[in-house]
């Protein structure tokens, strides 16, 4: 081992690997979230979204939500709020900087347990410019990624301290550390593992076997504490559905694509050609499978480099650790224990790989080592490699800019990405361009015909465009084949609710809140068809629990503040709608509620007259098309700052645009007041019944 201290040039190899990972991920800060996790993780999470408070650093540690136990990671999402408010541009530039110190800190590690400055700075800088890396870095909901490398890498550092000092202290710290980066993401349980690995090579703590058995019993209060993550993370997962059942992915399937994943992930290594967010698993949809060619060569090649590592054990035993490092970490997430419904993913490399870069890297220090003439040669290649990994991973990053240019592009690496164009269809719905968004929604059933997102998203389109039939029988089979999902109950319960079916929308909005009490929508949908039936009250409780589930709800601020003004409680009413303005100061129904309610309510002291202006000529500059009741409306808070005229003038475009007869008629009879010079409140004598 190294203990020297860093030298001038150890000091420009840092700030190589610095600059590089700033040059690289520098473009993040002009990114946007993306609707991949992003919402969920982060913009639309309330207890994200209110910062760092002891409320939400409880709910961190107590929860199982995103089927994820990570409370470090929440917490840093928390933190990221509190600096930066909710810009993306923040989160982007601090993933960076945590990968750019995790290279860093794995440089470090390296030198000190083999004192080879080269090789240590070579693994390093493949680590930090692979294009492998994209995925971890470039996408804000991993976070847990880099963080849990952060701890990764400190416990590297901290536990070659320990194998100097061999205090109780010292090899506190290595738990310490394993701990925290448990807590950022379970994938650093094999890290006791690991740390045996680097017992036998570079610390060569032991040459012979029997010295394994007391390694591994120094290992033991590290391997206690991984199991005791796995289990929390195994329970929590499996509480949220997210492991997938073996009726859903077969065993035969998981191995099969664990196999051949070993493979994909060592060709991505050497050629990361087409790399994309998400790789569809192979039992997942009907056309999918694993050919029986692709798992014999897998099985061969993983076969082949496993005995060559065996063979070569005492001679070249970076070899050794440098394979079983690669195929231990990944044991986590090579989907055995399925989660989600990818066959694998970049993200699951970012400390994986390592191992890998390891054996190619001390390769070519033992053949320039036996032969000379081979140092110019290789130093020229690796400086090659470097710079087209840069360049390629420059790209691949760009791919994360937004959700339209990261699901197009998944969707141009497989035709058959369903995910790809599932979140494509969101992101096109956000644009406002419904028929395109179909369309994607329709590929995805085109490759999974009982996909129950896409059944829930096209039957939304069709129920937007009236074709109430089809939409019903969408709805239904998304229901059928996951009882459980609750969008799709809720969209039906609406539609239902529309069409004035109450008992059969009640009913669905219940079932909906038995099966997910935190469904905001759920709660929200269910109040609001309470109110339209006349049971204002009941809608409370309902509307409440809405807001307290999302607390930047506008539409729930909005109807629970309608609701407190027709139950007589007006302030409480106006509290509520200037909260649901604050959310959303471009809602026109709650400019037009709220104007109304300043402009004629019975009690002076309630009434605001310039304020009931203003957001009625907020409303009228928003509206292409103003509706008869937006242009009454605006007549009104006209007439109520004594602009009798203008008042008038739309008080005639109000009648016009009217449909209905009674509106007609009591806009005209409004218009009759505003023509004596008297403005409209509600309850005077003089006001239109």
């Amino acid at each position: 081992m190294n203990h020297r201290r860093l030298t001038q040039i150890d000091w420009s190899i840092i700030a190589a690997l610095a600059a590089g990972v700033f040059i690289l991920y520098a473009q993040t800060l002009r990114f946007e979230f993306v609707n991949y996790d992003d919402d969920q993780y982060v913009f639309e999470n309330p207890h994200i979204a209110s910062g760092l408070t002891w409320e939400n650093v409880r709910w961190a540690f107590t929860s199982g939500y995103a089927s994820n136990w990570h409370p470090l990671t929440w917490m840093s999402h928390m933190l990221d709020v509190e600096l930066f408010g909710m810009s993306p541009a923040g989160p982007h530039g601090v993933n960076a900087a945590i990968h750019g110190l995790n290279a860093v800190l794995l440089f470090i590690a390296f030198l000190r347990m083999t004192g080879q400055r080269w090789p240590s700075a070579a693994v390093a800088a493949i680590f930090a410019v692979h294009p492998l890396r994209a995925e971890s870095v470039a996408w804000i909901s991993e976070r847990k990624d880099v963080l849990s490398g952060l701890f990764f890498f400190l416990t590297l550092l901290l536990y070659e301290r320990f194998v100097r000092a061999r205090t109780w202290r010292s090899y506190l710290a290595v738990a310490v550390s394993l701990a925290l980066g448990l807590m950022a993401k379970p994938m650093l349980v094999t890290l006791p593992f690991l740390l045996l690995l680097l017992d036998f090579w570079p610390l060569r703590r032991f040459d012979r076997w029997h010295d394994l058995a007391r390694l591994s019993v120094e290992k033991l209060p590290l391997t206690l504490i991984a199991v005791a993550s796995s289990i929390i993370t195994f329970l929590v997962q499996r509480a949220s559905g997210a492991v997938s059942q073996l009726s859903s992915i077969s065993l035969t399937g998981r191995i099969c694509n664990a196999i051949v994943s070993y493979a994909y992930y060592l060709r991505d290594v050497f050629w990361p050609a087409k790399l994309t967010f998400f790789y569809p698993h192979p039992d997942s949809f009907p056309a999918g499978s694993i050919s029986a060619e692709n798992l014999w060569l897998s099985v061969i090649l993983l076969t082949a480099i496993t005995i060559a590592a065996l063979l070569t054990l005492y001679r070249a035993g970076w070899f050794a650790t440098g394979w079983f490092w690669f195929v231990g970490t990944l044991v986590p997430v090579i989907g055995i224990v399925q989660v989600g419904a990818q066959a694998r993913a970049d993200r699951y490399t970012y400390v994986t790989t390592i191992g890998i870069s390891i054996v190619v890297v001390y390769a070519a220090n033992s053949m320039a080592r036996r032969w000379l003439w081979l140092k110019p040669l290789f130093a020229t290649l690796f400086f090659v490699a470097i710079a087209g990994l840069g360049v390629r991973s420059f790209w691949q990053i760009g791919t994360w800019r937004d959700s339209l240019t990261l699901t197009s592009h998944g969707i141009s690496i497989d035709q058959n990405n369903y995910a790809a164009f599932n979140n494509l269809g969101h992101a096109l719905d956000e644009a406002g361009d419904a028929v395109a968004a179909e369309a994607a929604y329709r590929e995805v059933l085109r490759i999974r015909p009982e996909d129950t997102i896409a059944l829930n998203n096209v039957a939304v389109r069709l129920a937007a465009r009236g074709e109430t039939r089809e939409a019903i029988s969408l709805y239904r089979a998304a229901i059928r084949r996951d009882p459980g999902y609750t969008p799709a109950i809720v969209q039906l319960a609406n539609l239902y609710a529309r069409e004035r079916r109450f008992d059969a929308a009640i009913s669905l909005y219940e079932q909906a809140i038995e099966r997910d009490p935190t469904a905001a929508d759920a709660h929200h949908n269910f109040a609001a068809t309470l109110a339209e039936m006349g049971r204002v009250n009941d809608a409370l409780e309902p509307w409440q629990r809405a807001i307290s589930l999302r607390p930047n709800y506008a539409d729930a601020y909005h109807g629970y503040g309608l609701a407190m003004v027709i139950l007589g409680r007006p302030l409480d009413g106006i509290a509520n709608l200037e909260k649901a303005l604050t959310i959303a100061p471009d809602r026109i129904e709650t400019l037009l509620r709220l104007s109304w309610i300043y402009a004629t309510h019975p009690d002076p002291q309630l009434r605001n007259t310039e304020r009931a202006e203003l957001l009625a000529t907020t409303a009228l500059d928003l509206a292409p098309h103003p509706s008869a009741t937006l242009l009454d409306t605006a007549a009104t808070a006209a007439a109520a700052v004594g602009r009798f005229d203008t008042a008038v003038a739309l008080a005639d475009r109000a009648i016009a645009a009217a449909s209905d007869p009674p509106l007609a008629a009591e806009i005209t009879a409004r218009k009759s007041l505003f023509l004596a010079g008297k403005p409209y409140i509600q309850g005077r004598k003089d006001a239109p019944r």
